[in-house]
């Protein structure tokens, strides 16, 4: 049987969607910070240096997971902005109450398939010229690539 249709290829997406039960706390920060903080996602590349209204070096973290480590780079690197995408709800509203606690400016959030961000929302100039570090955050693992060369530096020192 010779079938000459191509085969049906299914999206690419970066999550897997997961129940999470969303505390007071976070519910009250998606309410209260996230117009401020959460951009909305539009079809479309976006101009970073509006979002944050300012000119600084750009950080995008994909799956912050429930922002801990994100909050805490951003305290100490006021300097620097970042962008972290993130679709499960409770770590949208985990992140945002840190956000709050913390008063942090230089932080927004993308709610949405990191896929479709960096394909619609972040155009290749930005990527290139503005965007300093990219990070890919996994099981609360956040590896940029600093930390993976020390981290191979430091198996190699290791195993010597």
């Amino acid at each position: 049987m010779n079938d000459s249709s191509p085969p049906h290829h299914l999206p690419i997406r970066s999550f897997v969607l997961r129940a999470g039960r969303m505390g007071s706390g976070q519910a009250r920060a998606l309410a209260e910070l996230g117009p401020r903080f959460v951009l909305p996602f539009a079809a479309a590349p976006q101009d970073w240096d509006a979002h944050f209204g300012r000119q600084a070096p750009k950080v995008l973290e994909i799956g912050f997971g429930m922002g801990d480590a994100t909050a805490a780079v951003a305290l100490a690197q006021p300097q620097t902005d970042f962008i972290g995408i993130e679709v499960h709800r409770p770590g949208v509203g985990a992140l945002l109450k840190l956000i709050g606690e913390r008063q942090l400016c230089n932080l927004r959030i993308v709610q949405h398939d990191a896929v479709a961000v960096l394909q619609q929302n972040v155009s290749a100039n930005a990527v290139i010229m503005a965007l300093r570090i990219v990070t890919l955050s996994f099981s609360q693992v956040t590896l940029t690539p600093a930390a993976a060369a020390a981290s191979s530096s430091s198996e190699i020192a290791s195993s010597a």
